[in-house]
């Protein structure tokens, strides 16, 4: 039969044969070249705040075998380098650290009447040691620890020196069964659902690329990519995983609020039309926010959503106010021309709404404007808040009136037909 070798791992390194690994000379970026001569590594990044967290290109690939996760990361780095505006291109397998490895020949030792787990623990007691007996002291309690001096562990021919006793009891040097190898060890494995993974990531220049228009080129670039693999997973992780995270949760949120809005509405006018007349202003409010990111050159970031979101439920105020005061005008007088009581409704409180939206707005504009102090990430929320209450409420005081006696007429044609049906 033909013997097989067997892979053991020994806890010791490169020391042994008194080499290490030669460190990576790294890229100097301008304005460092004088750390040439003592820079081993150098990571930049810049600070912020809130989400997203990740790095704005983040490629995870999903697998077992390690040469072949290398494989893949390689041809992803490849697409990536063919990106502009992306830089910094990188994954997180990391190979600096050398290892020593003890192989055992199985026929061998098969053959000696030794097994694999009697040499690997009689190298691990000669190098490592074992703790043979302890010694009584009246305030602790010391082990004695038993195994070869330092200058035959540190030794090219220590396996020569360590025997093992075979079935008979016949003592066989391990240097006939086993011999050590030297190879680049593995710092870290990282594992994404059970499976070994490695991360592809890199940075992009906002200047000229976005992270998700990078991602997205990525995945065209490399689309025949995963076709190869059919046995490895692969997803877009980093930035793009937490903003679409982040943007579902607000989503539902979004969704969750709207309900209950007008489940309230609801069960204060109750009628399921007129809040549906109320909750309008909700999508007239985007047009104003859409007009000022795209005025101010702002992206809809994730604090813009966030304000959009609240925007949601203050909008609606200036079309509960005229439409509640519509229908207490109605109660009034009820034989009042619907155009009447809307058009009344609408001068009397024309003065309310301005004035409540004025010093809302008002109040936002410094936020917003970096008046008194600028915060970058106070600004896509005052913006989107500010000008989706302005230009919500104008359009407000001009469609929510027409709606209402539009509902109105609908109704009262409703209520008659269903009249005229119930007579027949």
């Amino acid at each position: 039969n033909q013997s097989k070798d067997v892979e053991v791992k020994v806890g010791f390194f490169a020391r042994l044969f008194g080499k290490k690994a030669e460190p990576v000379a790294p890229l100097i970026p301008a304005g460092y070249d004088h750390l040439a001569d003592s820079l081993i590594a150098l990571d930049m990044e810049k600070i912020s705040g809130g989400p997203p967290v990740g790095k704005p290109v983040a490629i995870q690939i999903i697998g077992d075998d390690f040469e072949t996760l290398k494989k893949i990361a390689a041809e992803y780095k490849a697409v990536l380098a063919q990106i502009k505006g992306v830089q910094d291109i990188d994954d997180d397998f990391d190979e600096a650290k050398d290892e020593v490895r003890l192989k055992i020949n199985e026929g061998l030792a098969a053959q000696a009447g030794v097994s694999v787990q009697q040499i690997a623990l009689a190298v691990n007691t000669a190098l490592e040691g074992n703790v043979a007996t302890s010694i009584k002291r009246p305030d602790e309690e010391v082990d004695v620890r038993v195994r070869f001096s330092k200058e035959f562990r540190e030794s090219e021919n220590v396996l020569g020196r360590i025997f093992v006793s075979n079935q008979q009891g016949n003592l066989i040097p391990v240097s006939r069964l086993a011999r050590f190898e030297r190879d680049v060890g593995i710092l870290a494995v990282n594992h994404l659902d059970g499976k070994r993974l490695v991360s592809v990531t890199a940075n992009v220049d906002e200047k000229v690329i976005s992270s998700t228009t990078a991602n997205n080129e990525a995945t065209r670039l490399g689309k025949d990519i995963p076709a190869r693999y059919p046995a490895y997973q692969i997803k877009l992780g980093g930035e793009y995983e937490d903003t679409a995270e982040s943007l579902t949760s607000l989503r539902n949120a979004f969704l969750v609020g709207f309900i209950i809005i007008f489940m309230i509405l609801a069960s204060l006018f109750k009628s399921l039309i007129q809040p549906a007349v109320v909750v309008m202003a909700i999508p007239f409010s985007f047009i104003g926010v859409s007009v000022a990111f795209l005025l101010h050159g702002e992206p809809f970031s994730f604090l813009g959503f966030m304000g959009i979101i609240g925007l949601a439920g203050v909008v609606v105020n200036d079309s509960i106010v005229l439409v509640d005061f519509a229908n207490n005008i109605h109660a009034k007088e009820p034989d009042l021309n619907i155009k009447d009581v809307v058009m009344r409704a609408a001068s009397l409180r024309l003065r309310a709404v301005l004035l409540t939206t004025i010093t809302t707005v008002l109040g936002l504009l410094p936020t917003a404007y970096g008046i008194g102090g600028f915060d970058p990430f106070l600004v896509p929320m005052a913006l989107s808040f500010s000008w989706g209450l302005g230009f919500a409420t104008v359009l407000t005081l001009i469609i929510v009136p027409i709606l209402y006696m539009y509902a109105y007429k609908a109704r009262v044609y409703l209520t008659r037909l269903v009249w005229k049906e119930s007579f027949r």
